[in-house]
């Protein structure tokens, strides 16, 4: 129990470090050495317990304002958005009860491999398991601008793949197991700065010309987001794209207006072909 609750808080309190709004990106470098530690020597129930109980850590930390926000947007009662909590917490728990259970295979029959099972098995739970938000342990890099450019040749889950990597190794070495890991880490690493370096100095470059880019966000409360007031947010959105005809590429950040409200069908008909043009490549993107 005293494991599973240490892998819960451990988790939870480096991703919630890593990822914004604090952004401490450097933390999640070290920050599975707790989690890895509290699943060693246990038994396949207890390790399926303690993923169970560090999958609820991180998404609590991460995202425990869906309560009030359900509450806000959905109009529903404090009982029931805390059951809606619940129940996502559950679901978005599941993948790391099976990395738990995958971890304890592996180190029964490969121990010295765990450097390279448990990072394989976290990048392909991430990618196989349907989620509500598209966050992955590899998320919070996207902070770090060198590290971030290495994203365009392994993609959002190979980041996660790599502090996964990182970590393993580290942990493997301070245990004694094997250094060659750790070694492999650190060199896979240098790579990756190495590459991100390179990278943003071709990019600050000048190069092909640069878009003119339109940034709409209407000030909205809480009560104009709802569906009985449609024809207003949609009117108010078409005034603010109508001022920017001369942009190659308009922006209407996520939380404008709930997603059904962004395309009416009634609303389309009456657009200008630039205005649909433009709104049209903003839904797209």
């Amino acid at each position: 129990m005293l494991r599973c609750l240490v892998g819960a808080l451990s988790l939870g309190a480096t991703c919630g470090l890593a990822s914004s709004p604090l952004g401490w990106h450097l933390v999640q470098w070290v920050g599975l050495l707790p989690l890895l530690w509290a699943w060693e020597g246990l038994d396949r129930r207890a390790s399926l317990l303690a993923g169970l109980s560090a999958g609820f850590g991180v998404n609590l930390a991460l995202f425990t304002w869906l309560g009030p926000s359900t509450m806000d947007y959905a109009g529903l009662s404090p009982a029931l958005a805390g059951l809606a909590l619940l129940v996502f917490l559950c679901w978005e728990a599941l993948p790391f009860a099976i990395l738990g259970l995958v971890d304890w295979a592996g180190r029964r029959r490969w121990p010295a491999a765990r450097w390279l099972v448990f990072p394989c098995a976290l990048v392909l739970l991430e990618w196989l398991w349907p989620r509500l938000f598209a966050w992955t342990v590899g998320t919070p890099q996207v902070n770090a601008d060198v590290v971030a450019q290495c994203a365009d040749l392994i993609g959002p889950y190979g980041l996660s793949g790599l502090v996964a990597f990182v970590n393993v190794a580290l942990y493997q070495a301070w245990r004694g197991d094997t250094r060659r890991p750790a070694c492999a880490a650190g060199l896979t690493l240098a790579l990756v700065l190495g590459y991100g370096v390179w990278q943003q100095r071709r990019w600050s470059e000048p190069g092909e010309p640069t878009l003119r880019v339109g940034w709409v966000q209407p000030n909205r409360v809480l009560n104009d987001r709802r569906p009985d007031t449609p024809a207003q947010v949609w009117q108010a959105l078409r005034e603010g794209v109508a001022g920017l005809e001369s942009c190659d590429l308009v922006a209407l950040p996520e939380g404008v207006v709930p997603a059904p409200l962004m395309v009416p069908a009634e609303g389309l008909t009456e657009l200008s072909p630039r205005e649909a043009s433009l709104l049209a490549r903003t839904r797209a993107g």
